[in-house]
């Protein structure tokens, strides 16, 4: 999946919503379902949205979030595939309003680069749903293990980490500037893995 590829936005003209196109991957019902009754639909964001997400992420996390730099070079790199949820209206502006964002990095040892969703949408399953798809992502490029770091006060997103396969691998002691991160892999399903006997 390219970042440069863009997911459908807004209505869907031949009237189909049970599954959507994103680069070489296709969302399909009951997440398209579920995103459909949210008003939310799933793209790929643009080097554009930059200023956009680089706002959102410091809402979401503070001291700890990316600047627009930062953003920009994620989203004009070939180095990893970002994803991002976003109202299911046509926009008024070009930019749209980031409702979640996450990113994964390629590789063998893939990482899961960031995860966030509005305080607004919290609790609605769109964090597990992203990190679905990023897995997905991962999977499909041939990533035999992704990593990621959590706060290590954070027992919610632990817990939807844990749920997911991942483990605990170490800590990072004062990788937040008010928190530890804890260090979590999971290892690729043996079933997804191509050529392992």
């Amino acid at each position: 999946m390219s970042c440069g590829t863009r997911g459908t936005h807004g209505n869907d003209p031949d009237g189909d919503r049970d599954s959507q196109k994103l680069g070489s991957r296709e969302v399909v019902a009951p997440e398209m379902g579920r995103l459909t009754q949210l008003g939310l639909t799933l793209s790929v964001p643009r080097p554009g949205w930059a200023s956009r997400i680089a706002a959102f992420d410091l809402l979401a996390f503070g001291a700890d979030a990316w600047p627009v730099a930062v953003w920009m070079h994620e989203l004009e790199g070939e180095n990893a595939s970002y994803l991002a949820l976003i109202p299911d209206t046509p926009a008024i502006t070009a930019i749209p309003d980031i409702v979640a964002v996450g990113g994964v990095s390629r590789g063998i040892d893939a990482e899961i680069l960031t995860i966030a969703v509005a305080s607004a949408h919290r609790g609605l399953g769109l964090g597990g749903l992203l990190l679905d798809e990023l897995l997905a992502i991962a999977d499909e490029q041939g990533s035999e293990s992704v990593f990621l770091e959590v706060r290590s006060r954070d027992a919610v997103a632990q817990s939807l980490y844990e749920g997911r396969g991942f483990e605990e691998v170490g800590r990072r002691p004062r990788y937040y500037h008010d928190d530890d991160a804890l260090i979590m892999r999971r290892d690729r399903p043996a079933a997804t893995q191509k050529g392992c006997q």
